[in-house]
């Protein structure tokens, strides 16, 4: 038997109403329509219409007083919203009606297409899961509250009551970061219980602070039984996993939850610490005196505290600074939508911003398809949490998840690492260049660039070190590809993960060990800059941020690597590839404090040797002065030829560089390289030179143009002319 759907419009334009009409009956619907409210409202009391599409635009009772009417009246009918106004307002209406109750199933703004008719139409899928929970709600709401408060009593006191978990991943390497934990019902009678309807029960009837001990209890204790059993995770991994969970307004008020919560942890030997209380914005701010007090006293115990839902609340600005929190919740309602809605990713973006600033880590909720994931990972989000990444799950399932998660993490990484091929190719001096600083600036003996494979780590570029790859088993790099920050081991014989590694114990003898992941767009990390040494030394926070911007200058490196330039005639950078690179060093030495000397060079005479001597010779002479060049300056200096007979160098330092030191140099090996090969005409140079640097910060194009006025007054000068002997 064929169901007939009902269709009903409201529009204050005839045209459009058929326009609708039209499509709808194409589509099995049986509609009517009208222009005026009164008939309207008749039309829905009597025909009772499954489907409904009201304008916002009307002229005696606009669409939002008509809503208000329909909620009140309770209407369970299918509503589309339709408009000529802007998106953002239509969609404020939508969130509005459905906070009253009305089931919003999308909206149609003006002008539209037939296929956005037919699409609003015909409700998503997913949300028949919403009206399924809906109906069970309403189910039961209609028992007596005291029979459920009865139940929710027997059921705490019986542990009836249980938990489902859901995993939360870092946004950047996909690495699990730990669970939210949930309270799950089942009742014999009523069947499934949603959070939403006991935990209000609970709060009501003085049995909150029961439920929260009884979820606390069982979820620490299986969380302190997985970090004490599973193998899936290294230790050091498992140090740092946490596991999320709600505590309501209500338990904030009793003084004694703290010592109670602090109490459970060191019996199960958790660290407060590996453990994040969340409650909501809302919640917080009902009594922000209280709140801050018995969330100070928390944060003094060691645990962390995050706002949930952040962002659908009223609070104000400077409550939320306030407050003692470690981390933030972006809710579901942003992240939901922020594919489509561009208000969506200016709030979320924003959020992300001020959250960091205030030293605060985020995870995002909702997340429900990659390309969300993704987003938000470029937005810098710390943490993801959805259906895309886990659903929840009973605790027992955890460990399962677990592998099959680092399995396929694993298996992706090595995919994107092959597909940039790299692995077995050649020694590249814009890798080298960078493992030659690192090593000049932490005066190690030992820098390397290297690549996890499977297996083994392949370095792709060494300074120091006749290894060419090692096993990965022994590899100090393998613990750094699954870290979001610095690794260190201080002392490597000190270490029970190394004492016994046999890079420690033979050849090279790692003592010390410092290593940054190399981290694509593709949110992989493939690899880690690490310096070494064979001696135990400190590593300070400063250290550890120069490490850091050196291993971005490699990342960068890997992204441009297909936009890498060479001069023809030289060999050397051009000036594109030059500037690309100078402004990452300038940049790093601006954030580190760093000195960055840029020398300018001009061949005298050059176009007087092209008439005299042709063409060839003349690029036999910049050949030759290119060479000097890389004679004199260090291998992890920036050479370039910028123009015809201009060349540059840059130097970085952590100490001041003295310039005339190096101009001597450079005529000593000019002048003992014409004393000895094959005459060339002769080469004269004029220079010039500027010095950004902590107390004085200049830009690239700054830099550019203090030397070239310096090269022009040693020019006239004639104090850097060199003439080589006939």
């Amino acid at each position: 038997m064929r169901i007939e759907k009902r269709l009903l419009i409201l529009d204050d334009d005839e045209l459009i109403c058929k326009t609708i009409a039209d499509v709808a009956k194409k589509d099995g619907f049986t509609v009517r329509y009208t222009t005026d409210y009164p008939t309207f409202q008749n039309l829905l009391d009597n025909w009772l219409p499954h489907n409904v599409i009201i304008d916002l635009n009307m002229p005696t009772m606009d669409g939002v007083q008509i809503l208000n009417a329909l909620a009140d009246q309770g209407n369970q009918s299918k509503i589309v919203i339709c408009s000529g106004v802007s998106e953002r307002i239509i969609e404020a209406a939508a969130r509005s009606a459905k906070a009253r109750g009305l089931n919003i199933i999308g909206i149609l703004p003006k002008p539209f297409y037939v296929k956005q008719i037919r699409d609003v139409l015909h409700e998503p899928l997913h949300n028949d899961n919403k009206h399924a929970l809906k109906n069970v709600l309403q189910q039961q709401q209609a028992y007596d509250v005291n029979a459920i408060k009865n139940k929710l009593t027997h059921a705490i006191e019986h542990n009836i009551i249980t938990f489902a978990v859901q995993p939360i991943i870092k946004c950047r390497t996909h690495q699990i970061k730990g669970f939210e934990v949930l309270a799950r019902w089942q009742d014999d009678e009523l069947g499934f219980i949603s959070p939403d309807v006991f935990i209000k029960i609970a709060e009501n009837h003085h049995l909150i602070d029961a439920l929260t001990l009884l979820i606390f209890k069982q979820a620490l204790t299986w969380f302190s039984e997985l970090m004490q059993h599973c193998t899936l995770l290294s230790k050091e991994h498992k140090n740092k996993l946490t596991l999320s969970l709600n505590i309501s307004a209500c338990s904030l008020q009793q003084d004694h939850m703290v010592s109670e919560l602090a109490n459970l942890c060191a019996d199960l030997t958790i660290s407060p610490s590996n453990v994040i209380l969340e409650l909501t914005e809302t919640a917080a701010m009902e009594d922000p005196i209280l709140s801050m007090d018995l969330l100070t006293r928390l944060r003094l115990k060691g645990f962390r505290l995050s706002i949930d839902d952040f962002g659908t609340g009223f609070s104000s600005m400077l409550q939320l600074v306030r407050l003692p929190f470690s981390e933030l919740k972006i809710d579901r309602s942003f992240t939901m939508t922020a594919l489509d809605a561009e208000e969506s990713k200016i709030v979320i973006n924003a959020t992300i911003e001020l959250a960091h600033r205030l030293g605060l880590k985020v995870t995002a909720e909702g997340i429900e398809d990659e390309a969300t994931l993704a987003l938000l990972k470029r937005m810098n989000a710390d943490n993801a949490q959805g259906y895309f990444i886990a659903r929840p799950m009973a605790a027992d399932k955890v460990t399962a998840w677990i592998e099959h998660n680092t399995q396929a993490s694993e298996e992706k990484r090595i995919a994107i690492l092959k597909a940039y091929e790299l692995l077995d190719s050649p020694e590249e001096e814009r890798f080298d260049r960078i493992t030659r600083l690192a090593a000049r600036l932490f005066n190690v003996p030992v820098s390397v660039f290297s690549l996890i494979d499977t297996n083994r780590q392949w370095f792709k570029s060494r300074k120091g070190t006749d290894l060419k790859e090692t096993p990965r088993s022994v590899a100090f790099c393998d613990h750094t590809i699954r870290e979001q920050h610095t690794f260190i081991v201080p002392d490597a014989q000190q270490d029970e993960r190394f004492k016994r590694n046999s890079l420690v114990t033979d050849s090279p003898h790692i003592r010390f060990y410092a290593g940054y992941p190399v981290t694509v767009t593709e949110g992989e990390s493939l690899g880690a800059l690490c310096i070494i040494d064979n001696k135990p030394r400190a590593f300070s926070a400063k250290d550890s941020a120069l490490l850091k911007s050196l291993a971005e200058l490699v990342t960068i490196e890997l992204q441009n690597s297909a936009n890498s330039h060479a001069d023809p005639i030289t060999g050397l950078m051009d000036r594109k590839s030059f500037e690309k690179r100078a402004m990452l060093l300038n940049e790093l030495c601006r954030k580190e404090g760093l000195t960055y000397l840029m020398l300018y060079f001009d061949l005298n005479g050059f176009n007087e040797i092209n008439q005299q001597y042709g063409r060839l010779t003349g690029e036999e002479v910049l050949q030759e002065f290119a060479n000097d060049l890389k004679s004199t300056f260090r291998e992890s200096d920036l050479i370039a030829r910028l123009g015809l007979d201009e060349f540059i160098v840059v130097m970085i330092s952590n100490h001041d560089i003295d310039v005339e030191q190096l101009i001597q140099r450079l005529r000593d090996t000019i002048g003992f390289k014409k004393h000895n090969s094959a005459n060339l005409p002769a080469i004269a140079f004029s220079y010039g030179s500027a010095i950004s640097n902590a107390a004085r910060p200049m830009t690239l194009q700054q830099l550019y143009h203090k030397a070239d006025v310096m090269m022009h007054i040693n020019s006239e000068s004639k104090a850097n002319r060199l003439l080589t002997p006939d």
